[in-house]
């Protein structure tokens, strides 16, 4: 389903109904690009998610690890994981929004991944608010099931 018109950056939402369909789509999004040799930001909005996805990504899935780096200053790393949404500290190309508001820097990135995230009323109503404001942007977005 696309939405808006023509941009620069591709917007992805991801239709999740549980936690383990979220771990699986983030840990798969970022070895896809990993492998593509993509450099990737995962911003997450507090310190507890940030060691969440720092440990998710050295044990998930349990035959593999995907090294990265947890950044608060500039690195040539490929996947990196931040708490700040001003900054795209890798240069990175590609964007995993994990915080509940869209960060101003997202004219950085070609491709953009968020959840809508069914897993609670509240983070449904916080998916459908980053809908509507990628809608008035004219924002083009793909919603994935």
């Amino acid at each position: 389903m696309m939405h808006s018109s023509s941009l620069k950056n591709n917007i992805i939402f991801y239709d999740v109904k549980d936690n383990s369909s979220k771990i699986r789509l983030l840990t798969q999004s970022a070895h896809d690009l990993f492998a593509q040799r993509k450099k990737l930001l995962i911003l997450v909005p507090s310190i507890e998610g940030v060691q969440y996805v720092d440990s998710l990504l050295w044990k998930y899935p349990n035959t593999s690890f995907l090294p990265h780096t947890v950044l608060d200053s500039f690195a040539d790393v490929k996947i990196a994981i931040s708490q700040n949404p001003d900054k795209n500290w890798n240069q990175a190309t590609h964007l995993f929004n994990l915080f509940p508001l869209v960060p101003e820097i997202i004219s950085d990135f070609e491709q953009i991944f968020e959840f809508f995230d069914r897993t609670s009323l509240e983070k449904q109503k916080i998916s459908e608010d980053k809908m509507a404001y990628y809608q008035k942007k004219h924002k083009s977005f793909e919603i994935l099931v």
